[in-house]
């Protein structure tokens, strides 16, 4: 007896230095995911199950409750060192293979009786951060999407070329008389619009795959899809949308047709409820379900393009107006307007041309402003 409590003694002291030592290798194992993945193994697993085997075969040398100890404390100091490093991280796909092998590390250690809450606990934690790094990563696809478009309706000049339209956003089907026009036909949005609207559905699925195995519910996992889409639509792309409106070398026509692309986007909203659902498996018509925010966020850039639209409009005029100059001292009139005014009326109808896919009561007072405004400055030459 007294030799067994001997050696179970000098088995403590191993133990609790191997425990100390856990967030010291912590901060190496985190750089790689092989290392990782062997550090986790080898230094962990390895450890307890051997531990495990001890207790099973060591005729008292070990106690279940010394083991249970000696678990809370390592794995507490194990998730509080990936926590620390993780906020560091800037890989989506990085974080999901540690995720991965973190689900794997567990599950073995629950075979062996050890509890895997903790664990569970942080990849909870950590999906938060997961989602945080997509968003960033979205800033950046946004952006791309922005300087590659055109800011002209979109053009198809064959059935193939509609369909395929059609099946990036399915919206575009529901325009009136699209069907039945013929090619080639013009679409009243650019194609910024179906690459933001397959841009979102991306970032969905993305954000979805850090829930995967998680033991959520399919409704748990659609509240932290809308709240995530939420999070993208609020504040990534709304971001991105107001600082594209304020860019500066931006011309009016352009600003014209991001406002229709905001309504063309707006009413997205529904399909991109249903996906969501599609892709967490969760009913679509929940009573308590989050709806998502497209429309209203879209309302409030549209109000940010059309105060934009408005001032450029009136400045582009006052530019004309300060070109007017006047032969006071003629005989008689030539029967011609001026040439500023030409030009000028001129450019008017190519403004007014181009608010065809606007809502109608927005065109008209934006017509009404611009010839009020011009009717005063002529009035002060």
């Amino acid at each position: 007896m007294c030799k067994k409590i001997g050696l179970r003694r000098k088995r403590l002291s191993p133990h609790k230095l191997h425990c100390l030592s856990v967030p010291v290798c912590a901060e190496i194992f985190l750089l790689t995911e092989q290392s990782v993945l062997r550090f986790l193994s080898a230094g962990i697993v390895g450890f307890f199950v051997c531990e495990d085997h001890v207790l099973n075969t060591g005729n008292g040398l070990v106690t279940r409750g010394y083991l249970e100890d000696l678990w809370a404390a390592t794995s507490s100091r194990i998730m509080s060192t990936v926590r620390t490093h993780s906020a560091y991280c800037t890989d989506s796909s990085f974080m999901l293979r540690i995720k991965h092998i973190m689900l794997l590390f567990s599950s073995t250690l629950t075979q062996y009786g050890f509890s895997a809450d903790k664990v569970y606990a942080l990849l909870q934690e950590l999906r938060d951060h997961y989602t945080e790094v997509l968003m960033q990563r979205w800033v950046t696809r946004f952006r791309d999407v922005f300087d590659v478009d055109n800011y002209h309706p979109m053009q198809v000049d064959t059935l193939a070329e509609y369909e395929e339209v059609v099946a990036s956003f399915p919206a575009a089907a529901a325009l009136p008389g699209m069907d039945s026009a013929p090619f080639p036909r013009q679409l009243p949005f650019s194609p910024m619009v179906p690459r933001v609207y397959g841009e979102v559905r991306e970032f969905v699925v993305a954000c979805v795959r850090f829930s995967e195995d998680l033991n959520l519910s399919p409704e748990e996992v659609d509240e932290t899809a809308r709240k995530a889409t939420n999070a993208l639509l609020t504040r990534t792309l709304s971001g991105c949308l107001s600082g594209l409106i304020r860019r500066a070398n931006l011309t009016l026509l352009q600003l014209i047709q991001i406002d229709v692309n905001t309504l063309h986007l707006e009413e997205a909203n529904a399909l991109l409820e249903r996906h969501v659902s599609e892709v967490t498996g969760a009913p679509a018509d929940a009573p308590h379900m989050a709806r998502l925010q497209a429309r209203s966020i879209f309302k409030d850039i549209r109000v940010e393009a059309e105060e934009e639209i408005h001032s450029k409009l009136l400045s582009k005029m006052d530019e004309f107006v300060g070109l007017a100059d006047y032969e006071w001292l003629m005989q008689e009139p030539r029967g011609t307007c001026s040439p500023w005014l030409s030009d000028l009326l001129a450019f008017l109808t190519s403004v007014f041309t181009s608010f065809t896919n606007l809502p109608v009561k927005l065109a008209q007072m934006t017509c009404m402003s611009a010839l009020q405004h011009l009717a005063r400055s002529m009035q002060v030459l």
